[in-house]
């Protein structure tokens, strides 16, 4: 049995950082973008990650870490501790689609800010920038300095706009002209913009990870040491093709080597400034790593799948948790940890409970630190649904959903493994793909053996589960939104704010669709009737004629539809697969 020594001690480890104002732990949350598991010297040793491999070795690797399958829906989940399909954020965002994490969904930040925490956020937002209300200093960060948008499009807009020189007219026109050129060529699958062709090839300094420790040293040297502080440092680690400047793999390593020597340099900083000893950092990537070139290893080995899919190659991410404060460390913690479970890990150590209702994710805080049994037995990978307005609604619709659960070591994906478009004008993804295969993880982590078939019941189960929570989901609003004007990219961040309304909240009911009877026979009948006729060169020439018709006609409807907007157009509810119906409303600010 445990000596009472032992008892005591454990007690007071359990007290880790709490207490008032200075005891409270900082902590650093940094998130990278699109690392796999095979990126880091913990899991390779050919990986060039030596700091991040000292911190992981001497702190505890988080080995069973998920994420989302893309970066916005991970980052929102990480900051408010809620899976994004409760939100409708489970695509992610489109370049400028008026979206963002509704007001009313507190982040991080904003419960650390109750316990007298400075805030302060450098790098990637990406969660949402159309309204003010939804930029970081409005959502309880103190500060922010990075791009509100991907890097990708920050180029592209700047590339084409010549702000100081334009009228607000003149920027109207010209994006909708550039708008108009871009559906056009999305056939042909030119850039629009000419970047590619520019000779100057370096990576812009507004992304380099050396670029944000100016910005840390600035909250080190001027942070009054009676609060904690809290640092949300989102890394743009993401490959761009367009830079490439001798091979993939080489420029892939340069930029995950340049964000290990950073965090290397904040590290130092952090003990110069007396302020490590007392420092939580967590580091983990934001998505899988992406697909590289034939020849090149899988940056997710030996894992199956990328970025993109719900396979674990896409999901399960490197991730440690790095501090002075734990008293025991060196080991891999191999408990399911969702990054839906970092909100409440975090806020536990900084002496907060958060009530369990509000959230979905589990405090493992000290199931972490003492290396004990996960809390988490159960985990949603995605669950999303082209649910369509009604209006869009037609009977041969095709419908494409994605549910993807896990009880245990047993995993079911049903439906897309890949992500739904994010462009409701993109016909990609919307092929429906009814796939059912269920994986045991324990066994078979690299998901090469579908045993759907043999565990009938299992696959039961999970079905239900992931029903369940389908049931719960918001269907994601993407350009649905009316807003002002086309966003200007010229301002400090990348892109302004001020386009449209900021959503409060949104709550959905889903319920099944009652059918209509008869439908069957009336079908049956008429495919008779074509049988007949279908060699007949009256039928052929008739239906030359019909289809023509046909179309003007659906054209013409779904026009007057359109105009007739307000009359009978139902905004708020939308049709989804296995005839659901989803009856939702917003609270906008």
């Amino acid at each position: 049995g445990m000596s009472s020594w032992s008892v005591i001690s454990l007690c007071l480890l359990s007290g880790v950082g709490r207490g008032e104002g200075a005891d409270k732990p900082n902590i650093i949350l940094i998130v990278a973008d699109d690392m796999g598991i095979n990126d880091v010297s913990w899991n390779n040793p050919l990986a060039d990650t030596p700091t991040l491999g000292n911190l992981a070795r001497s702190g505890i690797i988080l080995n069973n870490t998920y994420t989302l399958p893309v970066c916005s829906p991970s980052r929102a989940a990480i900051l408010t501790g809620v899976y994004p399909f409760k939100m409708g954020l489970q695509r992610g965002f489109g370049s400028f689609f008026p979206d963002g994490i509704p007001t009313n969904t507190p982040l991080l930040p904003e419960y650390l800010r109750k316990e007298g925490y400075k805030n302060h956020n450098f790098g990637k937002w990406h969660l949402g920038f159309c309204s003010k209300k939804y930029t970081p200093t409005e959502r309880g960060f103190d500060t922010f300095d990075g791009l509100y948008i991907a890097l990708k499009k920050y180029e592209e807009l700047n590339s084409t706009l010549d702000i100081d020189n334009m009228s607000t007219n003149q920027l109207i026109r010209h994006v909708e002209r550039k708008t108009v050129e871009k559906i056009r060529s999305q056939n042909t699958n030119r850039l629009l913009t000419n970047f590619n062709l520019r000779e100057e090839r370096e990576r812009p300094t507004v992304i380099t990870a050396k670029h944000y420790l100016t910005k840390v040293e600035n909250v080190l040297e001027n942070h009054d040491t009676s609060a904690p502080f809290f640092l949300y440092l989102s890394f743009f680690t993401k490959y761009y093709q367009k830079y490439k400047e001798e091979s993939v793999m080489k420029d892939k390593a340069k930029i995950i080597k340049n964000m290990d020597d950073t965090i290397g340099d904040i590290v130092d900083l952090l003990k110069e400034s007396g302020q490590y000893n007392n420092t939580i950092i967590i580091f983990l990537s934001d998505n899988g790593g992406r697909q590289m070139p034939k020849d090149a290893p899988s940056p997710n080995y030996p894992l199956r799948g990328f970025k993109g899919s719900v396979y674990e190659g896409g999901t399960r991410v490197p991730a440690f948790i790095h501090s002075p404060l734990l008293n025991s460390t060196g080991y891999r913690y191999s408990g399911l940890f969702h990054v839906v479970d970092v909100l409440p890990t975090l806020l536990n150590a900084a002496g907060v409970e958060v009530d369990s209702q509000d959230i979905d994710g589990i405090n493992q805080w000290t199931a972490v630190r003492l290396n004990t049994t996960s809390p988490r037995t159960r985990m949603v990978y995605n669950i999303d649904d082209e649910s369509v307005p009604i209006r869009l609604s037609i009977p041969e619709r095709n419908t494409t959903f994605q549910i993807c659960v896990r009880d245990a070591n047993y995993k079911l994906i049903w439906g897309r493994k890949s992500m739904l478009s994010r462009n409701y004008r993109k016909i990609r993804n919307r092929v429906p793909e009814e796939t059912l295969e269920l994986y045991n993880l324990e066994t078979d982590p690299g998901e090469t053996t579908n045993i759907a078939n043999a565990y009938p019941q299992v696959v039961a189960d999970l079905k239900q589960f992931g029903l369940t929570n389908y049931e719960k989901m918001i269907p994601p609003a993407m350009g649905l939104h009316t807003w002002v004007i086309q966003p200007n990219s010229y301002s400090k961040h990348g892109s302004d704010y001020g386009w449209c309304k900021a959503v409060k909240n949104i709550s959905c009911t889903a319920s099944k669709r009652n059918k209509k009877k008869g439908n069957k026979k009336k079908n049956f009948g008429e495919k008779s009737e074509r049988k007949k006729m279908k060699n007949t060169r009256k039928w052929r020439e008739g239906l030359k004629k019909n289809r023509v018709g046909k179309k003007i006609w659906k054209l013409k409807s779904w026009r007057e539809a359109a105009r007739e907007e307000d009359k009978d157009y139902d905004r708020n509810t939308f049709y989804g697969s296995m005839d659901y119906i989803f009856e939702c409303q917003g609270e906008i600010e």
